[in-house]
């Protein structure tokens, strides 16, 4: 959030404070509501009420309300100055949950202004008189960040400075500033076992905490950084802070390992977004010494307060004018001609720009996917599939763009990979608590020290453990399926390090999630529906009670209910979970995990997440809290909104993405999925509804009309031609200009440039969209190709990417551009002697492939070579998807109508040869499947008649699928082909 409206929130958030403490009673004495006037009498209670009793009642209840949100907001705003948590006030959470958002939002008031970060500001330890000892310090890795450690056990002796507790100091936010990384606040513990207990603690103001030295290093040395501006480039900042614009590769190669606010880094020297963290280089004298010149000190960073999330340092900011889209795309070009552009198809992503995690994004276009799979499948030649429009499309773009389904098999594969370990050891799961997924490993924190097999390491005493990126745990050869061992873990957010953070809800019992009723209700639904879609749950049930009564009608995930109240619900649970914890005893086994790993008591073994919304009494947040924290644990989960029954909570607060998870106080971006998403996901889904289809269906020839109508039915008069489309995908034999091909692999040919091969694959998807998307203005090409930077200003990128482009595909013979510049607002496009495979499929086909002629077919059948853009990188051509759905289902169609015109003719090798194109790009299409069983039945080819219905049964039972009714009755015809069926007599 910008320094003003975080100011705008804090003024409002004070007056609201003032107009309840001070205003309230005011106006409750102006209108006569004394509370030490004469009270109601006994008198008063046994005569006919005149109105004075109802309104005595009124003010005794606006007394009491004033009396109770004064105090919660008394022990918010002491809470905050002792820089301690607030306690819990019992029956008031409601109240204080809005008392500590508006205490909170003042707070961040006096912190933007200045006051507060001044008062709290630690002495600088370049200032402190140190007192250096030496000290055996365990270097655990905490949480896992980014720095790397040979060896975890091993023992360093280390400098150490002290350090003196501010108000609103914590572990986490002193660790953050003095040590780089929040996640090294154990060695703070670590050091200061005697003062804190060993455990990770509130922090008095005043204490003296020892703190490892800083590096010996001059501060002069020290990187600046510069936040980015719309309008800037590397090229413009190199200018502005080196003194010239050829040095901007210093800066990419310095910011590439910095994280930024959306959780990618910088990859490409032409990509940048506005708000991202560019570090700019020491400069050095000839001699090599550091030079501090025009290097402005970097400001330190706010003091975090205990409620809020910790603040991002304020960082300097480099403005300047905006570009020329003329002088960018010149200055550019030169700039950056001779530089490899690595690809950022791969970047880490943690998140979409608007919250939703790359894990939720992966499963929902996954079940997306499988439905679409299944309605090009059922779907009759000549219907087709619907598609999204407006918002829901965007989404899917978006989706599509965060999606990292490799992340998504990484935790798969390495919590099943280790429970396999366990489970050849003889040995229980480990009691997991929460897990971390970064770019570079997996990490594990246990509940308790354990041992873990190789090639697990050991980053914390036992109680932390790292999985290396590539690792496989899993023989690829062995038998059986493993059972999901942690079924209950789902992903809570994201931390500052762009690492996914996971809580297995099995562990912890219960979390809460705090804040206003929007932020609880995004948060709320983003867990919901990745517990629904999670690949690594082979089965659980989600209760929800309150929201989200309309998930289950639309997912049909056989995962989720809904219940109206939660009073039944308690009580089912309540016996469920005596019954699987006696079950457990019988069987001799500690616990759930135990139970698990020696595939004992199954039915135990699903777990309940029970998701409340509504209301909650005292009794039942009593019985709730019990439930979930009862030992020994069994498959019973809550999340709640609003309030908290045990220990773990993500705590937001109004006005800002960020969060803090209690009880470690760890800052994070939790995932979102807001109303408005959440409505176009669910209508994303229903749209993929198999049974959604549009048009009607052709009807298929049967056995007796085939026989009936055909010309030789014991012969092909094709001779040794099949009649088979000659596939080569290119239209004329010379290309007298560049052509691009995406019904296959997408490719762009006879371009008469050069392009760099680190650039091709970004330049050849705008190539593919400008070649499906004549004219297209400059919006629709920045939400197509990056649809998650809608809000950003795209003009660098898409200038420098269209200059390249326009060299790539060159010039005719008469010296212009086959990309056209200067088009005077008519949209990019290529000029009309650039042809497309898919501008010719359109010619031939016009939209409707069962009434082509049968020349056309042929010849469109012709430009197929593969599925539709087949090849390209999972997370490119987001666009592409209506477009590769409309074609899949035209192609299928046109291979059936070719193939049912061969039979009708009694063409049967043709037949064949024309039906393989359509099963190329859609193998499960069983319409098809029935058309090629047909013509190898009448060409009297056994063999290819059997082969043919030995693959389609092997592709149902891989699917799950049963035979369609059609199907079934054209096997039956030919197991009976010695008299006339009901087919063959209607036939006749």
């Amino acid at each position: 959030m910008n320094a003003l409206r975080r100011r705008l929130l804090g003024l409002a958030a004070l007056a609201a404070i003032l107009a309840i403490v001070v205003g309230l009673p005011i106006v409750l004495l102006a209108v006569g509501a004394n509370p030490f006037a004469e009270g109601v009498s006994w008198t008063d209670l046994n005569r006919p009420d005149d109105g004075s009793l109802a309104l005595a009642v009124i003010k005794m209840i606006a007394w009491i309300a004033w009396v109770i949100l004064t105090v919660a907001l008394l022990v918010e705003v002491f809470a905050q100055l002792r820089g301690i948590r607030a306690p819990r006030l019992p029956g008031l959470a409601v109240p204080q949950g809005w008392a500590q958002g508006l205490v909170g939002a003042a707070v961040a008031l006096f912190a933007a202004a200045g006051p507060v970060a001044s008062s709290a500001t630690a002495v600088p330890l370049a200032t402190v008189e140190p007192a250096v000892v030496g000290a055996d310090i365990d270097r655990s890795a905490a949480t896992g960040s980014a720095r790397s450690q040979s060896d975890a056990k091993e023992r360093a002796e280390t400098a150490t400075v002290a350090y003196r507790v501010q108000p609103n100091d914590s572990l986490w936010a002193i660790a953050e500033k003095h040590l780089g990384d929040g996640h090294r606040y154990t060695e703070l513990v670590d050091l200061n076992a005697d003062l804190l207990g060993g455990k990770a603690d509130f922090l008095e103001p005043g204490w003296v905490l020892t703190l490892p030295a800083a590096p010996e290093s001059p501060a002069a040395t020290s990187p600046r950084t510069v936040t980015v501006q719309p309008g800037d480039s590397l090229s413009s900042i190199a200018a502005a802070e080196l003194g010239d614009s050829q040095r901007y590769r210093e800066i990419f190669d310095a910011s590439t390992s910095v994280v930024q606010p959306d959780g990618t880094r910088l990859n490409d020297p032409d990509l940048i977004h506005p708000g991202w963290t560019l570090v700019i280089p020491t400069e050095t004298k000839d001699g090599g010494e550091p030079v501090s010149a025009q290097a402005p000190e970097k400001p330190q960073p706010e003091a975090p307060v205990a409620a809020q999330p910790t603040p991002e340092p304020a960082l300097p900011v480099v403005t300047g004018d905006a570009q020329d889209p003329e002088a960018v795309e010149a200055g550019q070009a030169s700039a950056i001609d001779d530089v490899d552009e690595p690809e950022s198809d791969d970047t880490w992503r943690v998140a979409t720009g608007s919250g939703i995690g790359s894990i939720l994004a992966a499963a929902a276009i996954a079940v997306v996917a499988r439905r679409r799979g299944t309605q090009q499948r059922r779907r009759r030649p000549g219907q087709s599939i619907p598609m999204p429009e407006g918002s829901a499309a965007d989404l899917e773009q978006e989706l599509r763009m965060a999606a990292d389904e490799l992340a998504v098999q990484t935790v798969d594969d390495a919590l099943r990979g280790l429970a396999r370990q366990c489970s050849d050891a003889g040995e229980p799961l480990p009691g997991v608590r929460a897990v971390r997924l970064t770019v570079d490993r997996f990490e594990l924190y246990l509940e308790e020290p354990e041992r873990l097999p190789a090639p697990w390491r050991d980053l914390g005493d036992g109680a932390i453990w790292a999985l290396d990126a590539g690792t496989a745990l899993t023989p690829m050869d062995s038998d059986g399926v493993i059972p999901a061992p942690y079924p209950a873990l789902v992903t809570i957010g994201h931390d500052d390090d762009a690492g996914h953070i996971f809580l297995n809800l099995e562990r912890i019992g219960s979390l809460g999630v705090t804040g206003t009723e929007a932020d609880a209700r995004a948060i709320i639904a983003a867990l919901t529906l990745e517990l629904a879609t999670s690949v690594w749950a082979d089965d659980l049930q989600v209760t929800v009670v309150g929201w989200f009564s309309d998930v289950e009608g639309v997912l049909r995930s056989g995962r989720i209910r809904w219940v109206p109240t939660i009073d039944r619900l308690l009580d089912q649970l309540g016996e469920r979970a005596d019954v699987d914890r006696q079950a457990i005893a019988d069987a001799g086994v500690r616990d759930l995990s135990a139970a698990r790993a020696a595939g004992l008591v199954p039915d135990a073994w699903t777990p309940e997440i029970v998701v409340v919304a509504d209301f909650m009494t005292e009794t039942q947040k009593s019985a709730l809290a019990t439930l979930t924290a009862q030992g020994p644990r069994v498959a019973i989960a809550a999340i709640t909104s609003g309030v908290s029954v045990g220990q773990w909570t993500v705590r937001t607060s109004p006005g800002t993405t960020r969060a803090t998870l209690d009880p470690i106080d760890m800052p994070l971006t939790p995932q979102r999925l807001a109303l408005e998403q959440y409505d176009d996901l669910l209508g994303l889904v229903a749209l993929a509804d198999p049974s959604d289809l549009h048009g009607d269906g052709d009807l298929e020839p049967s056995v007796a009309q085939v026989e009936a109508l055909a010309h030789m039915p014991a012969s092909d008069p094709d001779g040794d031609d099949d009649g088979a489309p000659d596939r080569d995908g290119t239209a004329p034999a010379t290309l007298s200009a560049p052509r691009l091909v995406v019904l296959g692999p997408v490719d762009l040919i006879g371009a008469a440039g050069t392009v760099e091969d680190s650039r091709k694959a970004r330049l050849l998807e705008l190539a593919a969209y400008l070649a499906l998307h004549p004219n297209a203005t400059a919006p629709a090409i920045d939400d197509a190709l990056w649809p998650d930077r809608r809000s950003e200003d795209n003009l660098n990128t898409r200038n420098t990417a269209t200059s390249k482009l326009r060299r790539w595909v060159g010039q005719d013979e008469a010296g212009l551009d086959y990309l056209p510049r200067h088009t005077g607002g008519s949209g990019y496009g290529f000029a009309e002697d650039v042809t497309s495979d898919v501008g010719d499929w359109d010619a031939l086909i016009a939209g409707d492939p069962l009434n082509a002629s049968t020349e056309h077919l042929d010849a469109a059948l012709q430009l197929v070579r593969g599925f539709p853009f087949e090849g390209t990188h999972r997370r490119r051509y987001a666009w592409s998807e209506p477009i590769r759905q409309r074609l899949v289902s035209e192609i299928v169609d046109a291979s059936y109508a070719l193939t049912k015109h061969r039979l009708m003719e009694g063409r049967w090798r043709a037949a064949e040869a024309a039906v393989v194109v359509g099963l190329l790009v859609d193998p499960a299409q069983e319409a098809l499947w029935r058309l090629r069983i047909l013509a190898a039945h009448e060409s009297r080819n056994p063999v290819a008649e059997a082969e043919a219905i030995d693959r389609l049964l092997a592709i149902t039972e891989a699917l799950d699928a049963d035979l369609e009714p059609e199907t079934e009755q054209l096997l039956a015809e030919l197991k009976s082909p010695g008299g006339p069926n009901k087919t063959q007599l209607r036939a006749l």
